[in-house]
């Protein structure tokens, strides 16, 4: 009680000069500050943001933040300055603040390793202090694989098809990725060299991984190799008249044709004109006159005929002369 009585007396003592001892405080107080900052010093200097996500996973960066570079403010004891490394101080945001899919704002945290995290720093702030940016949600699901090769295939030969087995493949990520049709790769199937079909067994490519998680299921990828193919005009082809009536003689009648083939591009190099088969069937012909007859043609094995056939001709006839016998036969 004596002593809440000397404080009360004093301040209610009318010889106390009110406005000297303010003067006096605010002295005070400036010297102190002044003093103060002769023994610190600040630091400001640029750092890439990070982003971190220890919240369990709910929400993956959908989009860029608003700014990635963040100015960090470091004010430390003058003692310690030389001790401050700028790599120590990490800028970074947080997901596990994320709330919902979409645009969010984030604070900005620092978060300080390495030697300098001995450092009493006496304050240490990021500008700015909050950055958005777009998050998404996080789901399970099933998007296509799509089978990829590398190389090329012998001389004389090309890739007729590639298939994959499953042709889905299940992954966990973004929803507006999993749910947003992209197609992911296998690693490629070499094929160099390759002159037969084959089967070879392939994984998902996750090098820059559009998705948190990537099945490690392996895939069956089918390649079918096959002769390259070529197609070669054979200019005159002789046409052979087949099943002329008794008693006619062709009097004209198309005596080549040209043939395009399609096939095996270096069997074609060596295919002779003569196992082109172009034969014109004369049977419906039946007297002298104009007649247009069916034309077909025939090739070898794995060959076939491309681009536009002759499907008729035109052949005339005339009735040939019959030398009649003598009356009475021979020896008479």
């Amino acid at each position: 009680m004596k002593t809440r009585s000397s404080i009360k007396e004093f301040f209610s003592s009318k010889s106390i000069n009110w406005p000297a001892l303010a003067v006096c405080l605010a002295v005070s107080i400036f010297i102190y500050f002044v003093y103060r900052s002769q023994q610190v010093q600040k630091e400001v200097f640029n750092s890439q943001l990070e982003i971190r996500n220890s919240g369990g996973e709910a929400f993956v960066q959908a989009g860029f933040p608003s700014t990635g570079n963040i100015k960090v403010s470091v004010v430390v004891d003058r003692e310690s300055a030389g001790l401050v490394n700028q790599s120590d101080f990490v800028p970074y945001i947080d997901l596990r603040f994320a709330s919902s899919r979409g645009i969010q704002e984030f604070p900005v945290l620092l978060d300080i390793g390495g030697k300098s995290k001995g450092i009493v720093t006496l304050e240490a702030k990021c500008i700015p202090s909050h950055v958005s940016m777009d998050v998404d949600e996080v789901v399970s699901g099933f998007v296509d694989v799509q089978p990829s090769y590398t190389g090329k295939p012998a001389a004389g030969f090309e890739i007729k098809s590639i298939s994959i087995s499953p042709p889905r493949v299940e992954v966990r990520g973004a929803r507006s990725k999993v749910e947003g049709k992209i197609v992911l790769q296998t690693v490629p199937v070499n094929v160099s060299n390759a002159r037969t079909s084959f089967r070879n067994d392939s994984v998902v490519l996750v090098e820059n991984p559009l998705f948190e998680e990537v099945s490690d299921e392996r895939f069956s990828v089918e390649v079918e190799i096959e002769p390259l193919k070529g197609r070669r005009m054979f200019d005159l082809v002789p046409v052979t008249l087949a099943n002329v009536a008794e008693g006619l003689e062709v009097l004209s009648a198309t005596a080549n044709v040209g043939v395009e083939v399609y096939g095996n591009a270096s069997a074609l190099e060596s295919l002779s004109p003569s196992r082109i088969s172009v034969r014109a069937d004369c049977s419906k012909a039946t007297g002298a006159g104009r007649f247009t007859v069916p034309v077909s043609i025939s090739l070898p094995q794995n060959f076939e005929v491309s681009g536009e056939v002759v499907k008729n001709i035109v052949v005339e006839f005339s009735r040939s002369e019959v030398n009649p016998e003598p009356e009475g036969g021979e020896g008479r």
